[in-house]
Order: C-alpha cells, then structure tokens, then sequence
C-alpha cells in the first residue's frame, strides 16, 4: 500500500508544478493583454480614425483619439491583484473624454448608428497570437520550475 501512496503523491507532485501560481498567472494576462491593448488600438485607428476631424481650441492638447487611449494593466477593476489582465479605454482623468463610453456607442452602436463591433472582431482576430504569447509565459515559468 506504501507503494500506491508514494505513486500518487509523486504525481501530485508533477501536476502541482503544472499548475501556475498568481504572479505567473499575472504574467500571462499580461502578456496577452499587451496583444490585444495593441490589436485594439491598430483596428480602432484604421476603423474609426478621421484625420480632418478637428478638435475644439479648448480642448487641444487634452483631449487623445480613441485609439490613443487604449490601455491595459495586470489588476482587476478594482486594483485587485489576482492574476487577471484588464484592456479597456482611459477614462476622463486621463484623456479628457470618457473614451470608453465613446467606444460602446461605436462598438454596439445607437438608436440612429449602427455599430460595427471592432472591440469583439479585434478579440477574435488576436486570440490566436493572445493565446501564443500566454502560452510562450507559461512554457517558461514550468521549465523555470516555479
């Protein structure tokens, strides 16, 4: 019986390595949510940029493009720090303009606009190499042995 039990925490042993710990949890995240922050801001740029689009003299200076305003951090909404990524639009403490709310009336459009849905086809687009580059993380950490 001694054997049996010397096997089976043998292999709890292996699958505890397997299984990523917070900060590498975090690191993952991160590294997708770089991917996507940077998919997001290339297809908002290309999709919805005007450049004879004029800025009022007020608010030169403050006031970025959609795509300017990309960003992401490796917390929760809250600031926990639990391992999850959050890539999403500055709000107005940063850009002048609530950028995020600007976004959904894009995204899921109005009663007047149609939207084009660029936020769920630029996640669709970049899940291939989101999932890669979390992947090349958590290939790393497990022969690093954390």
């Amino acid at each position: 019986m001694a054997e049996f039990d010397d096997q089976v925490n043998a292999f709890l042993k292996q699958v505890k390595r397997l299984v990523p710990n917070q900060e590498t949890k975090r690191q993952m995240t991160r590294a997708g949510a770089q991917v996507l922050s940077k998919g997001l801001a290339e297809d908002t740029r290309s999709k919805h940029y005007d450049a004879n689009h004029q800025v009022p003299k007020r608010l030169r200076g403050r006031v970025k493009h959609l795509a300017d305003s990309v960003d992401y951090t490796d917390t929760t909404l809250d600031g926990l720090v639990d391992g999850t990524s959050t890539v999403g639009f500055k709000g107005t403490q940063t850009t002048g303009v609530n950028h995020g709310r600007i976004a959904r009336f894009l995204n899921d459009g109005t009663k007047k606009m149609h939207g084009d849905h660029f936020v769920e086809h630029s996640r669709e687009d970049h899940a291939n190499t989101m999932f890669h580059k979390m992947a090349d993380v958590y290939h790393k950490s497990v022969k690093e042995g954390k």
